[in-house]
């Protein structure tokens, strides 16, 4: 397929109506079968998620989603992540600046971010907003720690991400009040692609 501007405009279009289908089908589930108390106890729950844990007292199906996720990707070697630890570090102050401001301040500046983050501020009352960001400023601070790709951290965090994600998808498919015509999927394909460009940015020197 030629990389034209209306294949490109299709694609951004299917990718802003797409969620993470394992993870949706997952929270999903969870919330109907009343297996977790509420979304904000799912939220706790996805909180308390770190490297090696022990899953063996979790439901089949969570214990198995998290297996899945915490596995290496398909042809990823050891020497690919110290290649991709190396660049980190060489590059940490720069990139770390980078992230923070334009990766994950300007994630939630654009309109749809915005307005998801504003959205579910109702699960934590008048505060919920700024608690959402300091939710996401703590699992970035956790991806940034030295080690995080071999240690089990960043597995562990990126895991926490599609689950908060999949759990707001699911409350707002569940309230009935999101304008899916207007803003499409919430934290659709397209938003976080977005952001892992951003969070990917790599400072280069002379």
């Amino acid at each position: 397929m030629p990389l034209t501007a209306q294949y490109v405009a299709e694609e951004l279009e299917a990718a802003n109506k797409t969620g993470d289908p394992e993870a949706d089908t997952l929270v999903s589930d969870l919330i109907d079968n009343h297996e977790i108390d509420g979304v904000n106890a799912l939220f706790r729950t996805i909180g308390t998620l770190k490297p090696g844990q022990d899953h063996s007292g979790l439901p089949p199906r969570p214990a198995e989603f998290l297996k899945n996720a915490e596995a290496e990707p398909p042809g990823w070697s050891a020497s690919d992540v110290r290649a991709a630890e190396k660049s980190f570090d060489r590059h940490r102050g720069e990139v770390s600046m980078l992230q923070g401001t334009v990766g994950l301040i300007g994630t939630y500046l654009s309109p749809t971010g915005a307005f998801t983050l504003r959205s579910t501020g109702r699960l934590g009352g008048v505060n919920g907003p700024g608690r959402r960001l300091s939710q996401s400023s703590r699992l970035f601070i956790g991806m940034d720690k030295k080690g995080a790709m071999t240690d089990g951290t960043l597995a562990a965090n990126v895991t926490k991400v599609r689950l908060v994600h999949a759990s707001v998808r699911q409350l707002h498919e569940k309230s009935g009040e999101w304008d899916y015509e207007k803003w499409g999927e919430p934290v659709s394909q397209k938003d976080t692609t977005g952001a892992a460009c951003v969070f990917s940015t790599r400072s280069c020197r002379p």
